[in-house]
C-alpha cells in the first residue's frame, strides 16, 4: 500500500520484501523495483542491481551486466566508484573477455580508472595491459611507467615485471642494476 501511494522509500522497501520471498515472480518485480531507482542515477541501488545480475534473480544470470553495475557505473561518461570497486569490475570483464580484445578495452578502461585512484592492482594491470597488447597497443615504455607506479607502492608482481624489463632493456634503458633493485624489492 505504501509503495501505491508513493510514501518515501515505500517502493525500495516493497522490492526488498519481494526479494526476501524468493520465487522467480516477486524476484523479478523486485529488480524492475530496483532497476528502476538505480537508472535514476540513484547509486544506492546499484549493488543490489548487481546482485540479481550476479545470481541470475528473476532475471538470467549475467556476469558482465552484474559487473556494470557494481558501485561504478558510468553515467553519462562520469565514473562513480572507489579504486577497489572499479578494479574489481575490471577484473570481471578481464576475466570474461577470452580474447576478445573489445572486452579486454572495457577491462582496461576500469583499471585506468583504478590506476588513476592510485590502485597499485590497477596500475599493474595497466602496465600488463601495455605490455601485452590486451585491448590496447603494445607499448613498452608505457607498460613500464605503469609498472613503476605499482612497484612504488610494493606491488610485488609489478616489482618482478620491472626487474625484467630492466634485464633485457625493454622499454626502460638496460640496467642490471635496477634489475636487481626490482627483483629484491619484488623477493626473489
Amino acid at each position: 500500500k505504501a509503495a501505491k501511494q508513493d510514501a518515501p522509500n515505500g517502493e525500495p522497501v516493497l522490492a526488498y520484501h519481494l526479494k526476501c520471498l524468493g520465487t522467480e515472480e516477486s524476484l523479478a518485480e523486485s529488480l524492475r523495483i530496483y532497476l528502476k531507482y538505480a537508472q535514476l542515477n540513484s547509486t544506492s541501488y546499484h549493488d543490489d542491481v548487481a546482485e540479481f545480475y550476479e545470481n541470475g534473480w528473476g532475471t538470467p544470470r549475467d556476469l558482465l551486466q552484474a559487473a556494470r553495475w557494481k558501485k561504478c557505473f558510468w553515467w553519462d561518461g562520469t565514473v562513480v566508484g572507489d579504486a577497489k570497486a572499479l578494479f574489481d569490475v575490471g577484473s570481471d570483464y578481464y576475466a570474461f573477455a577470452h580474447g576478445n580484445q573489445e572486452k579486454l578495452y572495457l577491462a582496461f578502461e576500469y583499471f585506468m580508472e583504478a590506476a588513476k585512484r592510485n590502485s597499485a592492482d590497477g596500475q599493474f594491470r595497466v602496465g600488463d595491459a601495455y605490455e601485452h597488447g590486451y585491448g590496447v597497443a603494445v607499448d613498452s615504455q608505457e607498460a613500464a611507467k605503469w609498472y613503476h607506479k605499482a612497484a612504488e607502492q610494493n606491488h610485488e608482481a609489478a616489482c618482478h615485471h620491472l626487474s625484467v624489463m630492466y634485464s633485457k632493456g625493454i622499454g626502460v634503458p638496460w640496467n642490471p642494476i635496477e634489475a636487481r633493485k626490482w627483483k629484491k624489492k619484488a623477493g626473489y
